[in-house]
């Protein structure tokens, strides 16, 4: 979290990668993008099928920090 000159709170951004299924065109998200190889398999949460994917199909999306609640 990041602090201005007003002390107001700027939520931060992090980077993950998606790939589409190949079968049901539903988005699959991906974190650590960094510990990818060259060809990786993933299943589908949507439709549950297994495929074969390329660092080359992924796209980055760019996502807002989630924040816990704070405690009291």
């Amino acid at each position: 979290m990041l602090l201005t000159q007003f002390s107001r709170a700027v939520p931060e951004t992090f980077q993950r990668g998606v790939v589409a299924c190949v079968k049901c065109d539903s988005p699959i998200a991906l974190r650590r993008l960094e510990a990818l190889a060259e060809e990786f398999t993933l299943c589908c949460s949507h439709c549950h099928h297994r495929a074969f994917y390329s660092k080359r199909m992924l796209m980055l999306d760019a996502v807002p920090e989630r924040r816990k609640k704070s405690r009291r």
